[in-house]
């Protein structure tokens, strides 16, 4: 399994500031050329605790092909028990079957596993860990906003696949230009 060039999250000599300036840089750049930006942003909600197990053991079978390994995998996944407790209360013991174990040392590693096949996008692609931005140029807004609309169509088939679930309070659509009474644009997500 390799992790595509664009997820810069929790990888060797990686990390959010690489992301932030080359999206910064892929943007003045479309400046220099007369170009205008568009850019989706797409977090994903709870993505750490929503990891279908079976999905990413289906994965993991397919990057580390030895049952042993993915079966213990497994087993570290499968009916983890926890219980909340709050002054001198506490909740009953539920299961988890689903989601990645919180400060785990295994949990960034498995998220790369399950977000490595995003599939391609025609506009770039921007990924650190559960963050996603999409950016698309060109001289006025509408080819971006086809462009785009396409690219979260076939995002959206994929997170549906596998279980995952954008955080629309947070997802957001921004145009950078230099041209701002052309600023409208339309874009469904």
């Amino acid at each position: 399994m390799t992790n595509p060039v664009e997820q810069a999250g929790f990888r060797c000599g990686r990390n959010y500031t690489d992301q932030v300036l080359s999206l910064t840089t892929h943007i003045e750049a479309a400046f220099q050329k007369k170009l205008k930006t568009v850019a989706v942003l797409i977090d994903l909600l709870a993505a750490y605790d929503t990891v279908w197990r079976q999905g990413l053991v289906y994965k993991l079978m397919k990057a580390v092909p030895c049952r042993k390994i993915v079966g213990l995998l497994n087993s570290m996944l499968s009916n983890r028990e926890f219980m909340v407790f709050l002054g001198d209360s506490e909740s009953r013991i539920k299961k988890l079957n689903n989601g990645l174990p919180q400060g785990s040392v295994l949990a960034p590693l498995l998220l790369n596993l399950y977000l490595h096949d995003i599939p391609e996008t025609q506009s770039r692609k921007f990924m650190y860990a559960d963050d996603i931005a999409l950016a698309s140029q060109h001289e006025t807004f509408k080819p971006s906003e086809g462009i785009l609309n396409e690219d979260l169509s076939i995002l959206d088939k994929c997170f549906r696949k596998w279980r995952l679930v954008p955080n629309t309070a947070k997802n957001e659509v921004t145009a950078f230009h230099l041209a701002n009474q052309n600023g409208k644009i339309r874009a469904h997500c």
